[in-house]
């Protein structure tokens, strides 16, 4: 009997603030067929907003798709109008905001002068280098030594002797004027002591 009296004061209540609570004993099947149907057809209803939205897009860009192009024609001509014409190889340039021709000329200069400072100091370096380089080598190769080696004392003594050469251009060298270079001995002169 109290299970009854509280159940009724909760239904009471409910009634008071507005909010109905549905009894399980009603037949739900109903309710989610209809959820069912309300699901489906909000998604029908987005997809189509969805088709509506890209086809109004489509149209309005084809719609004023002539006019966006001969604007940009209409800019570009303006455009061209006003550039000065160039009569040298040199890009031309057009003075846009608050700025003097003298400061622009001012700092082209200072940027060519730059440039050359950077190329002279660039052909410095290398010069340096190959000086340093040809320092150090030098001193380490020995060409008596290389030329005692070969043989060669000149380029001409390696033509004298050519193999390949026709008769007209061959030199007969007998063995008496040919130059010998002497090899270097260790040993050293006996002195008297």
């Amino acid at each position: 009997m109290k299970e009854k009296n509280t159940n009724l004061e909760q239904l009471d209540q409910e009634a008071d603030e507005g909010t109905f609570v549905r009894d399980s004993s009603v037949d739900s099947d109903d309710d989610f067929d209809n959820e069912d149907d309300d699901v489906l057809m909000s998604i029908i209803y987005s997809i189509g907003g969805f088709f509506q939205f890209i086809g109004r897009t489509t149209v309005t860009f084809f719609k004023h798709l002539p006019h966006m192009i001969s604007t940009k024609v209409k800019a570009k001509v303006a455009e061209r109008r006003r550039m000065p014409k160039r009569r040298t190889i040199n890009k031309v340039y057009v003075l846009v905001g608050y700025t003097t021709k003298e400061y622009v000329d001012r700092k082209y200069r200072k940027e060519r002068i730059l440039l050359r400072i950077r190329k002279v100091l660039i052909a410095c370096i290398v010069i340096l280098i190959l000086v340093m380089s040809w320092r150090w080598f030098y001193p380490k190769i020995d060409t008596d030594e290389y030329k005692q080696m070969i043989g060669v004392n000149d380029m001409k003594d390696l033509t004298r002797d050519d193999p390949f050469a026709t008769e007209s251009t061959t030199v007969a060298i007998s063995p008496e004027s040919q130059e010998v270079t002497p090899i270097p001995t260790n040993t050293t002169l006996p002195s008297e002591t």
